[in-house]
């Protein structure tokens, strides 16, 4: 749940970049990408139903957001697109000052449908007028789904995609540990030099 609390960082820009741990950039990335005109950029799909939990978390974030807006309820839901997510510090801001009470009232030790996730963040910023409606150029692959060959010919040369996110699906113990070893070490070809980052 830490995502709820990024734009808390004191020393945080105004404009920033949550990446979860399976999103990965590919290509040269400037700053554009992810905000144009002052507002963030992020591509969001319009869903109905919602049986998996996670589009249940985004439906619940998604309806809350909603209200902080004003707008009126819903029975569709907004989905951003399954990315790094560009932020606006003080729209971040406004909107916890607004619903930290309900906020710190959903958190649970493991994901519940009673949570919200941080499409909260991205969608009271659209509902605002704080986000441009436009997909990142960005490709989204399941582990479980995909197949390993897919991936590693994608980061081989992936086009105008400038990002991915590589789903670690359900998928068996040895299986997981092979793809592992041949998508890090296809990484490492592509990036053998360390960033100012990594230690």
């Amino acid at each position: 749940m830490i995502e709820m609390f990024l734009h808390r960082i004191p020393t945080l820009s105004e404009r920033y970049l949550y990446f979860n741990d399976d999103m990965f950039p590919v290509r040269p990335c400037t700053e554009d990408v992810f905000f144009k005109d002052g507002k963030a950029v992020m591509g969001y799909a319009v869903e109905f139903q919602s049986f998996i939990e996670f589009k249940k978390l985004c439906r619940h974030s998604d309806s809350l957001a909603r209200k902080a807006a004003g707008r009126i309820p819903s029975p569709w839901f907004l989905r951003p697109q399954h990315t790094c997510s560009p932020f606006l510090k003080s729209a971040c801001d406004v909107l916890f000052s607004k619903l930290e009470q309900e906020i710190m009232a959903s958190l649970s030790p493991l994901r519940s449908n009673i949570n919200y996730n941080q499409y909260l963040f991205l969608d009271y910023m659209l509902y605002t007028g704080k986000a441009v409606r436009k997909r990142l150029p960005a490709k989204y692959f399941s582990l479980g789904f995909s197949g390993v060959d897919k991936i590693l010919s994608f980061l081989k040369d992936p086009g105008d995609r400038k990002l991915v996110c590589i789903n670690d699906a359900k998928i068996p113990e040895e299986s997981y540990d092979v793809y592992r070893k041949l998508i890090s070490e296809t990484f490492e070809s592509m990036f053998p030099d360390k960033s100012r980052f990594e230690l």
